[in-house]
């Protein structure tokens, strides 16, 4: 990465955070105010750490497969060509070419884009109220699924995830700032849409964004 890109990234990252720090008090209000539908969330994310505690032959392989699946998606959506793709207990790669504006987008993406938690919000746009509480647990187990798959990756504190080629491809402190103002971003949407959906989840970010921008200047 160049120095002026890597300049202008941390600085769109910088004000990328602020943002989301002003963001934090709208979003506690959304959830305070609807405790219940949030008990289900939280019993789809308990629910599902148990069937991975339980599952202790695959759960390595399924969170590889969504580490890989996560990167295949993003390079579709931005252009790139997907030449090779490796998956295994151990580890998983995929190789991709093209558009490289968007390869920092890409390469970090499984670390901070719960992609299934994102495809159960495109479904719950259409889902009958009747059936709101089926979509509460079934968003709170993937997106649980997705930290479960960030523990995986980063191994642990110590470790951060620097053994990941992803992350150690950048200046460590832009992989984590990337990595910590999209994860902050895409979890605010998914709180927000367990009580909305996800269309007016990013309209109550972006007027949140609206607030926060005018009270700063």
């Amino acid at each position: 990465m160049k120095t002026r890109t890597l300049i202008l990234w941390m600085i769109f990252l910088l004000a990328f955070f602020a943002l989301l720090i002003g963001s934090v008090d709208d979003v506690y209000e959304v959830v305070k105010n609807n405790d219940k539908c949030y008990l289900y969330f939280l019993g789809g994310g308990i629910l599902i750490i148990i069937l991975d505690m339980l599952n202790k032959k695959n759960k390595n392989f399924l969170k590889k497969t969504h580490h890989e699946f996560t990167h295949i998606v993003v390079d579709f959506i931005t252009f790139r060509e997907i030449i090779n793709l490796k998956i295994d207990k151990q580890k998983g790669s995929v190789v991709s070419k093209g558009n490289d504006s968007m390869l920092e987008t890409s390469k970090l993406a499984p670390y901070c884009l719960p992609l299934f938690a994102y495809i159960i919000m495109i479904f719950g746009c259409f889902i009958a109220s009747n059936m709101s509480y089926v979509y509460y647990v079934v968003l709170g187990m993937a997106y649980t699924f997705h930290l479960l798959c960030i523990k995986l990756d980063f191994r642990s504190f110590k470790d951060m995830g620097r053994h990941q080629d992803d992350i150690n491809q950048y200046p460590l402190i832009f992989s984590y700032s990337y990595i910590l103002c999209f994860w902050l971003f895409n979890t605010f949407i998914v709180l927000i849409s367990v009580r909305s959906n996800m269309l007016r989840a990013y309209a109550f970010m972006f007027e949140s964004f609206k607030e926060t921008f005018s009270s700063i200047f």
